[in-house]
C-alpha cells in the first residue's frame, strides 16, 4: 500500500493531538488511487511519500528526524 507511511505518520500525528484517529488504511489508499495527494493537511507525493503537513509542520520535522 503506497498510504502506510501516511498511515503510521496519521497515528502518530493523532496521538501528539490527543485525538481518536479511526480511518482504516483501505480508505486512505482508496483516495489516494482516485488522485487524492492531500490528507488533514499532510501532502503525498504520487509515490505515497510523505512531503509535508500544513497543520502541524514542527511535529512533521521532528517525526522526519526520528
Amino acid at each position: 500500500m503506497k498510504i502506510e507511511k501516511l498511515a503510521q505518520y496519521m497515528r502518530a500525528r493523532a496521538a501528539f493531538e490527543q485525538v481518536k484517529w479511526g480511518l482504516t488504511k483501505s480508505f486512505l489508499q482508496s483516495h489516494f488511487d482516485a488522485g487524492i495527494r492531500s490528507f488533514f493537511g499532510v501532502e503525498l507525493s504520487d509515490r505515497g511519500e510523505l512531503l509535508r503537513d500544513l497543520q502541524q509542520p514542527e511535529f512533521f520535522r521532528t517525526y522526519q528526524a526520528s
